[in-house]
């Protein structure tokens, strides 16, 4: 939990989940003040220019210093709580058509930067990564897989199918290999179990 003493009048803070971090590079309120009533309540002031304040209980936060990078739990447990409720296959569905959806908005943004003389939106494409990534963390929580299990599947993959680094010659003729990987996978399991 958050000790009151570490919070600071004037100081950049962003929230996620129930951590406040303290960040001067990426603040996005700053901590204005706290409550005469209840010290365990402080006022916090945007810094986005529509002059919003908002009063935060302090008691189920901690504090975290200078952050800019979170764990892979935090993430998919942010993303576990803004999942609406509703059934399995609706979910999937509502996953499966954003994680398209999002991915089509970075194949747009690339196209309209190589073919229509636009601009290459670094912001906007992280910003439509972070979807794409949302709705992936989602699907992936719903067959209870996590980004880790699927980082670790993928980079499994790839060191099978270019054990040196990538090749032309082993991508053209990918699925010949990939079937040679198969069998001598599937003669060793025979063979260990005679």
């Amino acid at each position: 939990m958050i000790k009151i003493e570490e919070l600071k009048a004037g100081q950049g803070y962003r929230f996620f989940g129930n951590k406040i971090i303290e960040d001067s590079k990426r603040s996005e309120w700053v901590m204005a003040k706290f409550s005469p009533v209840n010290p365990n309540t402080a006022l916090f002031k945007s810094l986005d220019g529509f002059n919003q304040s908002i009063w935060i209980d302090l008691s189920e936060r901690y504090l975290v210093k200078e952050q800019s990078k979170i764990t892979l739990e935090d993430y998919q447990n942010d993303v576990k709580r803004t999942i609406r409720p509703t059934s399995i296959e609706k979910l999937l569905n509502m996953g499966a058509l954003g994680l398209a959806g999002e991915s089509g908005e970075v194949v747009d943004l690339v196209k309209k930067y190589l073919y229509h003389g636009h601009a290459l939106d670094k912001e906007k494409i992280k910003e439509e990564l972070g979807d794409v990534l949302w709705y992936l963390t989602m699907l992936g929580g719903l067959v209870d897989v996590s980004l880790t299990e699927i980082m670790s599947a993928n980079v499994q993959k790839r060191q099978k199918r270019y054990p040196n680094g990538f090749s032309k010659e082993r991508s053209v003729n990918r699925d010949i290999i990939d079937a040679l990987v198969y069998a001598h996978a599937a003669v060793g399991k025979r063979v260990k179990s005679l």
